[in-house]
């Protein structure tokens, strides 16, 4: 039996001294102690100390039946030696003794919980990620959310939820960052909630890591897979009929809006990524897209004045961006009547240009309570708008005039609904089938999709490759150096191990290149 402290996984014999000189001796002891104190003490992170925490509570429960177990056999093998068969008197506290077959069954099979809390496990894991400053997980691991969710999409019904989460032993409650305090979880679609919130906002952390690292491919998909997890995630808290109290972080306008807002970003970024590869027609056609969502996005809710200020502003600029490079594109054309659409569309951006500006300086002048990087990024919009205002060089127009100039097409090319999946307790409401409405569009994504991580699958596979066999190397240099292994295996093994590491190092470069003279042929043929 277990009784000793080394004996718990995962405690070696030094981590069971330090304990000891800390004062905890036994299990029992160990099972007692606070998790803060816990990890205070040396070479134990607040991790472990939660995890030793646990097995031990879990072992002194298992103890204590035990020997409530061997005291009722020792009381019946003590009266049938004396030949009695007078009634047994049980002592009191172990009266509420239950037997094991007499407990209810559970909602799940044994089987379908292990999967939800191995899943549950996993995405806590990946939770922590959202405090750290660098990402230590890739986007291939978040596809574990999505399982984990899908496991609990069920329609319960009029079953107790609060009772299957206490059987399944899930996160049992949600800090509201907006509200800065935490919230009680009692349905399970809110969980579901919560789970997607988490995975949009690691999707979000992603997209900004591509961007710094110039890989504009992968952030657009990240910002894209960020706006699918909030659309599911309203959808999920929509569907709450044993939630009391929402909070603001998971109430489904709040959302919905933040979905719209990944998707404008998500279309944002392809308008940019557009206009560095000089292509102002189709840029151009983005950038009106682009000021079209924004200007959904003001009759999504309503917003305080600073808000509401800032998405106006915004959308001007936009329509102005998209008239700028629109005009941009014409230029390249040489005769007097494309001369002469080049300069309407020039003043009507410099009209959206102003309005744009207008809005921005009013914000300044007549909005309280900006902090210091609101108003230091409200100076640099105003120098930027001023900059492609003065490269314009054009006459102020007004308003009726503007009006007869016809803004360029919009094209939106990031998908509107593409939820991952809708909760199965209201899916027999719905009397359309679920499937996606904007397929031709959905359809191109998920080709943009799947190419961009064919790439990324195959340098990271071999860059991990490369990383193995390098730490390998080391080892054995380290093996060398205190005389663990003889020169003739050492030298065998690293000439095979660097020839392994040079081959690599080759096939990433060709992939490389590949890749890039692929993206040249496509440009290529995009402007023929």
């Amino acid at each position: 039996m277990i009784q000793r402290l080394e004996d718990i996984k995962g405690i070696s014999k030094a981590t069971a001294e330090n304990l000891r000189n800390a004062g905890i001796h036994s299990i029992k002891e160990l099972a007692q102690i606070n998790i803060d104190d816990l990890s205070k003490i040396k070479g134990i992170p607040r991790k472990s100390a939660e995890k030793y925490i646990k097995t031990a509570k879990s072992l002194t429960r298992t103890l204590s039946q035990n020997e409530e177990q061997y005291i009722i056999n020792s009381v019946i093998s003590k009266s049938k030696s004396q030949n009695t068969y007078k009634t047994i008197k049980i002592p009191e506290e172990y009266r509420n003794h239950k037997k094991i077959q007499n407990l209810p069954e559970p909602w799940f099979p044994l089987e379908y919980m292990q999967k939800i809390r191995f899943y549950h496990h996993k995405i806590k894991d990946l939770e922590v990620e959202l405090e750290r400053i660098e990402l230590n997980c890739t986007m291939e691991e978040l596809k574990q959310f999505i399982k984990y969710i899908k496991l609990l999409n069920v329609n319960y019904k009029t079953h107790s939820q609060i009772k299957i989460l206490k059987e399944l032993e899930l996160t049992p409650k949600f800090y509201d960052p907006i509200e800065q305090k935490e919230i009680e979880i009692w349905d399970i679609m809110f969980e579901c909630s919560r789970a997607l919130w988490v995975l949009a906002n690691l999707y979000n952390k992603f997209s900004k890591k591509f961007e710094n690292a110039n890989d504009l491919n992968n952030s657009i998909i990240a910002m894209v897979e960020c706006s699918r997890a909030y659309k599911t995630a309203s959808y999920f808290s929509r569907a709450c009929t044993r939630q009391e109290y929402l909070g603001s972080s998971l109430n489904p306008e709040e959302l919905e809006f933040k979905s719209e807002e990944a998707r404008l970003i998500a279309q944002s970024k392809v308008a940019m990524r557009e206009e560095n590869k000089r292509n102002f027609f189709y840029s151009s056609k983005l950038y009106s897209g682009l000021s079209t969502l924004s200007q959904r996005l003001l009759h999504l809710k309503e917003y305080r004045p600073k808000k509401y200020q800032k998405i106006r502003a915004q959308y001007n600029y936009d329509m102005g961006k998209a008239c700028f490079l629109k005009s941009r594109g014409i230029s390249v054309l040489d005769s007097y009547r494309n001369q002469e659409r080049k300069r309407k569309l020039q003043e009507k951006a410099n009209y959206y240009f102003y309005q744009a500006e207008e809005i921005w300086e009013d914000i300044l002048d007549n909005i309280e309570n900006l902090t210091d990087e609101e108003r230091q990024n409200l100076q640099i919009n105003l120098s930027i708008v001023n900059e492609n205002i003065l490269e314009n060089d054009v006459e102020i127009i007004d308003k009726d005039i503007a009006f007869t100039i016809q803004d360029p097409e919009p094209i939106i090319i990031i998908p509107e609904n593409i939820a991952y999946m809708i909760p199965r307790t209201i899916e027999f409401l719905t009397k359309y089938p679920t499937k996606i409405l904007e397929f031709k569009r959905y359809k191109n994504y998920q080709d943009f999709k799947r190419e961009t991580d064919l790439r990324l699958n195959k340098i990271e596979k071999l860059n991990n490759k490369k990383a193995a066999i390098g730490r390998m190397i080391k080892e054995l240099k380290t093996l060398y150096e205190n005389n663990d292994i003889n020169i003739n295996n050492f030298s065998a093994l690293l000439e095979k191990y660097l020839t392994k590491f040079e081959m690599i190092e080759t096939a990433i470069n060709k992939l490389e290149a590949i890749y890039k003279e692929d993206d040249r042929d496509k440009n290529f043929s995009k402007k023929m």
